[in-house]
């Protein structure tokens, strides 16, 4: 697990999860 700050990347996750 990657812990990260901005929540940018948290978003870029979750379209990534939600467009598989």
């Amino acid at each position: 697990m990657i812990t990260i700050k901005p929540p940018l990347t948290i978003a870029v996750f979750l379209s990534i999860s939600a467009d598989s």
